[in-house]
């Protein structure tokens, strides 16, 4: 898995695909006469299925579903098949980390401001805006 190296697979419902990917790797092992082939573990892994089950858990999370309330075109998905589905699911995993960035950053700024108010003057606490 040297062409792997270190970085994360991103899956739509990983635990299938960690399932096919380690079956044809100990395929290979089996064929290759004593050569050790590693096998691909779930912490290698960013499931965006799991991660919507996590942190949205009354949305559906099938990859249509997902992509639909999320705005991701797939019109152009008429048949399962691996490659389209990689690629709804970089989509997806892109978008989902736009909106957990854009999430993080209100979040801070929204601490920012607060601690800001506190050292405001008594008399000027009275113009804050809710």
């Amino acid at each position: 898995m040297k062409f792997v190296g270190d970085s994360t697979l991103i899956a739509h419902n990983a635990s299938f695909d960690i399932r096919m990917i380690n079956q044809e790797l100990a395929r290979l092992e089996q064929e290759s006469e004593g050569f050790s082939v590693p096998q691909l573990k779930a912490s290698d892994t960013f499931d965006t299925q799991a991660y919507l089950r996590l942190r949205f858990p009354s949305l559906p999370y099938n990859l249509d579903a997902a992509c639909k309330h999320y705005h991701i075109e797939t019109s152009h998905r008429v048949v399962h098949g691996a490659l389209i589905d990689a690629r709804l699911t970089a989509m997806l995993a892109l978008k989902l980390l736009k909106l957990e960035t854009h999430e993080m950053q209100a979040k801070a700024t929204n601490r920012l401001f607060r601690n800001d108010r506190k050292r405001l003057p008594e008399n000027t606490r009275k113009w804050q805006f809710h």
